[in-house]
């Protein structure tokens, strides 16, 4: 019995030990390798997959009307908003513990992210423009910066606030940016200027961007862009080009549909 006493005892002492050693505030090797594993797992995780969860409803819901160049990204709508409300609110939870109870581990400036686009996916876009200003303006992990800017200048766009904007694409193309980073930036320069109505530009980074995305980016849906907007400039050989990029994607049938129709307009009847 006395045995078992001092065996408890200890296995007590130390795992009190462990858990003093992985406080939240030390920034140990043991604490920090603690949390981030538990954040990442944890509330990190679920936070994702619940954004994730409101950019499946916003893409269920793309306006996808052939008869002009195809949105880049789905619209906003206040109505849908509320429809995915639960799974925003569950996010920012989510992303706040990983915050609050994992300061010091790595997915913090990430979890400020998934606040940022929590808050802009319901049309806050003050608070999620200050959450990515946040982001950029504390962390020093530049990845994390990179993401929040590419991020801020959608923000922005959608916000109306044009040149600030143009101010985040002139700052950050100085910037030495990732893979995925430059995927969303291109992207988002994109959406920028199809707001503005400026192809040229609007084509000039889709076509940055394509090399960059996955077939679950939806790669073929933008070679299709690319190709409307190319045929709309008058560049039909650049267009069948990329519509036909678009087919060897393997598109749903609506769009291999349209893809089809399109190449027999950019084709000249003697070829």
């Amino acid at each position: 019995m006395l045995y078992n006493h001092v065996k408890n005892s200890f296995i007590l002492l130390v795992s009190w030990g462990v858990l003093v050693g992985c406080s939240s505030e030390r920034m140990n090797i043991l604490s920090k390798s603690y949390h981030n594993t538990t954040a990442r797992y944890n509330a990190y995780y679920y936070a994702k997959k619940r954004l994730a969860e409101v950019e499946d409803v916003l893409n269920s819901n793309l306006d996808n009307d052939y008869n002009k160049v195809l949105n880049i990204y789905p619209q906003l709508d206040s109505t849908l908003a509320t429809t995915y409300q639960e799974a925003i609110d569950d996010a920012i939870k989510k992303s706040s513990i990983a915050i609050q109870r994992h300061k010091n581990s790595k997915w913090v400036d990430d979890s400020y992210i998934h606040i940022g686009r929590a808050r802009y996916y319901s049309l806050d876009f003050v608070n999620a423009i200050e959450t990515y200003k946040y982001v950029n303006t504390n962390s020093k992990d530049d990845n994390a910066r990179h993401e929040a800017l590419a991020r801020l200048l959608r923000a922005f766009v959608d916000s109306k606030e044009f040149d600030n904007a143009t101010a985040v694409e002139d700052y950050i193309k100085k910037e030495d940016l990732n893979r995925s980073n430059q995927k969303l930036l291109y992207l988002n320069k994109a959406y920028h200027n199809q707001v503005l109505g400026n192809y040229d530009k609007m084509v000039e980074n889709l076509v940055l961007a394509a090399p960059l995305l996955k077939k679950k980016d939806g790669r073929g849906r933008l070679y299709f862009i690319i190709g409307q907007v190319y045929q709309q400039l008058g560049f039909d050989a650049e267009a069948f080009n990329y519509y036909k990029k678009c087919l060897a994607s393997h598109p749903e049938y609506e769009l291999d549909f349209y893809t089809r129709l399109n190449i027999a307009q950019v084709t000249e009847l003697g070829k």
